[in-house]
């Protein structure tokens, strides 16, 4: 019996340890997660910044053929076809 009572003391113990590191982890681990919400927020919040007038307007001015990739029925008739590799 003074066995068994060894058995269960130790095995309580090994539980609360194992319980305490775990809410100490749950803690830090926790902690990082809130440091990265919030640092996306943020990264998310300077990305809906508007552009500068500037840079808009000099996206603005430029034809439609610069501003969209070109496709193979814009190519004049005078260029080659297009080769596979």
């Amino acid at each position: 019996m003074r066995r068994l009572g060894l058995v269960a003391a130790i095995v309580v113990l090994a539980l609360l340890v194992v319980g305490g590191y775990t809410a100490s982890a749950s803690a830090v681990i926790y902690g990082d997660l809130d440091g990265g919400r919030q640092a996306l927020v943020a990264a998310q919040k300077s990305m809906t910044r508007p552009l500068a007038p500037a840079i808009r307007l000099s996206f603005g001015a430029l034809p439609p053929s610069s501003r969209s990739p070109r496709s193979i029925s814009t190519m004049p008739a005078s260029a080659p076809p297009p080769t596979r590799c």
